[in-house]
């Protein structure tokens, strides 16, 4: 089947205008993506770990709540931790280094030795930083201006959160320069190379956006939240942060790894960097099938069409969509009917 699909759209691909902009794919693109992306074992998968989860937390009295084991504050001390990206020393604060009576160690951690330095219990916002600077694209939605705006925004927003920057430059690359000055003089931030993650080694193969998503297979990580570099964290975010963000208990880290296991052995996750949508597949083959019976989903315009959906608590102002890019100067200005 898979190659006869392949074969129809080269056919189809010939008919398609060749000045459609990357930067907003076409119905077409979309379409295809999607057609050429579905995979069987996957969907049985998802089925059967849908099913699995579900018995389980619909088997706990208070599922919502104890889905995970969070703490809500945590005592730390700071110490001088080495970056070793940058060469460089800075004063970070750091966390007890058990997770529960488990020991965790260096090579367990799915982004750098100094995140690891930070001990358990981390609330982590994972960005992924790829592709050439100088791109029309780049330039456009300012990728690398977003990661020191959104970390200008961290102690409004996210106070001890953690960005964690999966990126793929070279150590003689210029913005390298710009980047240790970030890093070295910001404790919430912290550098993951994709050429050298502890724990799976070399992943500068995966699909970039997917990288991001590395942290919730970390075991020192809580909860995780993952963003893009062209949006900005904003107020609204910030009022529905009761539902906001994946909390990884016991049973959704075996979950995850289950997750990740199967994923790596689909086409989807390896894609090429200029595809579209293989993070968003990846989410909806992978975590979401299960996910979604221990949930929380703020919804303002397909709330008729999704069950499990609920209002954000606030109303929705100019330039204050969730997932605004700001350089675009995207508005939304249609809501439901009864949610705001």
């Amino acid at each position: 089947m898979n190659p006869f699909v392949q074969y129809a759209f080269e056919i189809l691909d010939s008919f398609k205008p060749k000045d459609i902009s990357s930067n907003n794919p076409d119905t077409y693109n979309i379409f295809k993506s999607m057609v050429m992306s579905w995979n069987l074992d996957a969907s049985k998968w998802a089925l059967n770990a849908s099913n699995y989860y579900r018995s389980i937390v619909q088997s706990r009295p208070n599922h919502l709540n104890d889905a995970f084991d969070f703490q809500d504050s945590l005592d730390y001390s700071i110490n001088n931790v080495y970056i070793e990206d940058c060469n460089c020393f800075r004063e970070t604060p750091t966390y007890p280094e058990i997770f529960g009576n488990q020991n965790i160690f260096s090579e367990d951690s799915t982004c750098s030795l100094h995140a690891y330095t930070r001990g358990s219990h981390q609330r982590v916002i994972g960005f992924s930083f790829y592709g050439k600077s100088d791109s029309k694209i780049a330039k456009e939605r300012k990728y690398f201006e977003g990661i020191s705006e959104n970390l200008n925004l961290m102690p409004k927003y996210y106070k001890d959160w953690i960005i964690r920057l999966y990126y793929d430059l070279e150590a003689d690359n210029p913005l390298m320069d710009q980047l240790c000055n970030l890093t070295c003089s910001n404790p919430s931030i912290d550098l993951c190379h994709v050429k050298n993650i502890p724990s799976e080694g070399d992943v500068s193969d995966v699909f970039p956006m997917n990288w991001r998503f590395l942290p919730i297979l970390d075991p020192q990580v809580d909860i995780y939240v993952s963003r893009d570099l062209d949006s900005r964290i904003n107020e609204r975010e910030f009022y529905a942060d009761l539902g906001w963000g994946l909390r990884l208990g016991k049973l959704e880290r075996n979950m995850v790894l289950s997750s990740f296991k199967i994923a790596t052995k689909d086409s989807l996750f390896w894609a090429s960097r200029n595809s579209y949508g293989p993070d968003q597949g990846f989410l909806k083959r992978y975590l979401w099938p299960w996910g979604k019976w221990n949930s929380i989903s703020h919804d303002s315009y397909s709330c008729a069409h999704f069950g499990r959906t609920s209002p954000f608590p606030t109303h929705r102002e100019r330039l204050n969509l969730i997932i605004l890019l700001l350089r675009l100067y995207q508005q939304m200005t249609p809501f439901c009917m009864n949610v705001q």
